[in-house]
C-alpha cells in the first residue's frame, strides 16, 4: 500500500523535477517531459520510490552512528579503567614489598601516623558543625 502510495506522489515529483521553459513552445515540451516522466515512474516504482526518498533524512543511521561512537567511547573507558586498576594493584605489591621490610616498631610508628592524619583530616573537614551560619535578613 505504501508503495502504491509513492508511486502515485513520484510522478508529481518527477515533473516539478523537471525544467520549465519560456513561451508556448516551451510548456508543450515541459508536458511532454512531465508525461514522459510520469510513464517512466509508472513501469518502475522503486525508481520513482527511490528518488521521492532521496533527500529523506535516514535516522536509522544517524542513530546507529551515534550508537557506534558510544560503543567506542566505553570501550576506550574501559579500557582505561583497566589500565588504572593495573597501576594500583602493582603500586600496593611495591607498597607491601617494602612493609615486609620493616620492624614491628616502624609498622605501628606508620600506623600511628596516619590515624594521626585521618584524625587532622576529620578536624578541618566541612559539616564538623563549628564556624558561622548564614547571614538572614530582617
Amino acid at each position: 500500500m505504501a508503495v502504491a502510495a509513492v508511486a502515485a506522489v513520484a510522478p508529481a515529483a518527477a515533473a516539478a523535477a523537471v525544467p520549465v521553459a519560456v513561451g508556448a513552445a516551451g510548456a508543450a515540451g515541459a508536458a511532454g517531459a512531465a508525461g514522459a516522466a510520469g510513464a517512466a515512474a509508472a513501469a518502475n516504482p522503486f525508481d520513482a520510490a527511490q528518488a521521492l526518498l532521496a533527500g529523506v533524512r535516514n535516522h536509522s543511521a544517524d542513530r546507529l552512528a551515534v550508537l557506534r561512537a558510544q560503543k567506542n567511547d566505553f570501550t576506550s573507558k574501559r579500557a582505561a579503567a583497566a589500565k588504572e586498576e593495573k597501576l594500583e594493584k602493582k603500586k600496593q605489591k611495591r607498597i607491601m614489598e617494602r612493609a615486609k621490610n620493616l620492624s614491628t616498631e616502624n609498622l605501628m610508628a606508620v600506623v600511628a601516623v596516619r590515624v594521626q592524619a585521618e584524625a587532622d583530616a576529620k578536624g578541618k573537614g566541612k559539616g564538623n558543625g563549628k564556624g558561622k551560619g548564614k547571614a538572614k535578613g530582617k
